[in-house]
């Protein structure tokens, strides 16, 4: 099984014409719910009610049914010389909505620094990537990316993360209903860490640009399910 995160836009059904006559609207606060075949993900930039949540990006992620979320957050900071993270304000008041059918748009201002973009997108390979790019930065800031994972997950049973498998620029991580989801860069490049959380990707940042992609990885075989029943 492997699972890549990409996000696709769920449409309300309408007719085709309305669909084709009425642009999409630019600003969507709230949530998107996204997916691509097997894969749904619900995705947020935008703080709404919930200011003080650290919970950022992907905040739901199902593969194939809706009872088991694997995810519970994602987010990327940007790390200046000293080591220290760049503040970042709340998203610009009419950034966060969608870029098209198939892509969450939001933008930030980090300061001192300028533009901070964050995308989501679905892919036809039922993959949800993650684009963030800091415009014109210096070749001397770094980026550290988080996945915060549900490592038990309560459905008509109990889901467990079970082990994790470090690889270049990101990691496997299998539950023991046997699902297998990987995260990490596009470009295999970043030192991957896990701890109680989830994942960190940390690494350079100098094209001022990071793409991250979750996804079943192909290739690898899904595991007998050892869940337990409720």
């Amino acid at each position: 099984m492997l699972v890549m995160i990409l996000f696709c836009l769920l449409m309300i059904s309408t007719p085709t014409a309305d669909a084709e006559e009425r642009p999409m609207p630019r600003c969507w606060p709230g949530y998107a719910i996204l997916g691509n075949g097997a894969v749904c993900a619900v995705y947020s930039d935008h703080p709404g009610p919930f200011k003080q949540s650290a919970l950022r990006g992907i905040q739901h992620l199902y593969y194939r049914d809706f009872t088991a979320d694997y995810v519970a957050s994602t987010d990327l900071e940007v790390i200046g010389p000293s080591g220290a993270v760049c503040p970042r304000d709340l998203p610009l008041p009419d950034s966060v909505g969608m870029e098209d059918a198939y892509t969450a748009y939001a933008e930030h201002r980090i300061s001192g620094l300028g533009e901070f973009e964050k995308r989501a997108r679905a892919h036809p390979d039922e993959a949800i990537l993650l684009n963030y790019r800091v415009p014109g930065i210096a070749p001397d800031h770094s980026f550290r990316f988080r996945a915060r994972l549900l490592r038990r997950i309560h459905t008509d049973r109990i889901i467990l993360l079970d082990r994790s498998e470090i690889l270049p620029g990101g990691a496997v991580f299998t539950w023991t209903n046997g699902v297998s989801l990987a995260v990490g860069t596009h470009s295999g490049d970043g030192q991957a860490s896990i701890d109680a959380m989830g994942l960190s990707i940390s690494g350079p940042l100098e094209s001022g640009a990071v793409t991250v992609g979750t996804f079943v990885p192909p290739g690898r075989p899904a595991s007998t399910d050892r869940s337990r029943p409720t």
